[in-house]
């Protein structure tokens, strides 16, 4: 028999968080934690502690106190660039 597993409140908000920024519904930096708690309708303290969480994942940066984290989401692609360049020179008669 397979076991049951309950989440907690801070586990299911982390799970939600996780995955919308898996989706890429945010870019650079997260929501404050005052907005992510008002939109998922729970108390600021367990958002922080989800936040924390994904901290601890290595998918947000801590930017200091008061100031929202920075998205990294190792999976997350890097473009390359491509960098062209016009030589106009003008030829020379021999």
């Amino acid at each position: 028999m397979a076991k049951v597993r309950f989440l907690t409140i801070t586990q299911q908000v982390a799970e939600y968080l996780r995955r919308e920024l898996a989706r890429g519904r945010w870019a650079g930096l997260m929501p404050g934690k005052h907005e992510l708690a008002a939109e998922l309708e729970v108390n600021n303290k367990t958002v922080e502690s989800a936040l924390r969480q994904l901290e601890a994942e290595n998918l947000l940066v801590a930017r200091g106190a008061g100031r929202r984290r920075s998205i990294s989401l190792e999976e997350q692609p890097k473009r390359k660039m491509l960098r062209i360049a016009l030589l106009a020179g003008e030829t020379a008669d021999l």
